[in-house]
């Protein structure tokens, strides 16, 4: 029965607040024991990774060592002034750097070596790039490159690396216009020009005789036109998940940004344009119209890449260089 009472009887508040305060306390002791376990533990790895690396550049070293009287390690001759003497020496740490950053991107240490000075930093953002892609470590650095202009580096590929990820993802292509020339028309009457032809109301008169003509306009009122090819026009559409994307780019866009050759429509000054649009103009508005749309439908897997008759710098790659392997890989949504 006391403890019956005991038991019902409503404790203070000083006792409230006693029993909170060794509660908190023992859980703030609990969080500190947990956090400097935490602490402990990340420091020993820290430490084993340490350890563990300086394992792996002596054995790096050693490799090089190994191998620095050989055609990879002659890949790292290097001209050294030794006692006022310039000297050919084989620089075993950029041999070591190669064979480590070969090892981050997944080579193996020969095939890093033979790769050779271009194994830097520049191959670590190839491959980070090329796994969006879908492409393999090899195909990575092959096929794409960086490229810097005005102090700011631009990385690009080959149209034909980007059409390849857009089909292995299940990106169809559909060609909808392949330079088809766009026209414009004159009314013949008030020799003004119309925004549009309406085929029930219009008479092209390049397609019919006068008399024809004459006929049509008398008997159903029609208005005479002349029609003039204003430029050439391409238009794909691209379909992702039934999400369909359709792009067109123009002649007169192309040579606006001074790609192909002809009358700006901006400056009114003549534009030399460069030799591949002028060369292969109706492949590249092709291949240029394929890029915007894929920057819109599928920027998720190019990652603000460039292709290479984007940037006007850039060499252009040529189709059959292109040594593409696409492979499985993680992508980014």
């Amino acid at each position: 029965m006391e403890n019956d009472v005991k038991l019902n009887t409503p404790m203070s508040e000083t006792e409230v607040t006693e029993i909170s305060a060794k509660v908190e306390s023992k859980a703030t002791t609990d969080v500190t024991t947990k956090a400097e376990t935490k602490a402990v533990a990340t420091k020993q790895v820290t430490k084993d990774v340490i350890t563990r690396n300086l394992a792996v550049l002596k054995d790096y070293r050693a490799f090089a060592e190994s191998l620095k009287d050989t055609d990879l390690g002659a890949r790292f001759t290097e001209n050294k002034t030794i006692d006022g003497k310039v000297t050919e020496v084989i620089n075993i740490d950029n041999m070591v750097t190669c064979l480590l950053t070969g090892a981050e991107i997944g080579l193996s240490p020969m095939t890093s070596l033979a790769y050779g000075r271009n194994l830097n930093l520049d191959a670590i953002q190839k491959v980070e790039l090329g796994k969006t892609l879908g492409l393999s470590v090899t195909a990575s650095l092959k096929n794409i490159f960086v490229f810097e202009t005005g102090g700011n580096r631009q990385v690009y590929t080959g149209i034909n690396v980007v059409e390849g990820c857009l089909n292995k993802h299940g990106i169809d292509i559909v060609i909808d216009e392949d330079y088809v020339p766009v026209y414009n028309y004159l009314n013949l009457q008030n020799k003004v020009q119309i925004l549009e032809f309406n085929p029930e109301r219009h008479i092209d008169v390049n397609d019919y005789n006068d008399a024809y003509v004459d006929k049509m306009m008398k008997e159903k009122g029609m208005v005479p036109v002349a029609k003039s090819i204003s430029t050439y026009r391409t238009t794909v559409t691209l379909i992702r998940k039934e999400k369909k994307t359709t792009v067109s780019y123009t002649l007169q866009e192309a040579i606006d940004a001074e790609l192909k050759s002809g009358v700006s429509s901006i400056t009114g000054q003549q534009v030399k344009g460069k030799d591949n649009w002028n060369k292969h103009t109706r492949s590249l508005m092709r291949k240029m119209a394929i890029m915007i749309a894929a920057r819109i439908c599928a920027n998720d897997l190019l990652n603000g890449m460039y292709s290479d008759f984007e940037i006007s710098q850039a060499p252009t790659i040529p189709d059959e260089e292109i040594n593409a392997q696409y492979v499985e890989a993680e992508i980014v949504n």
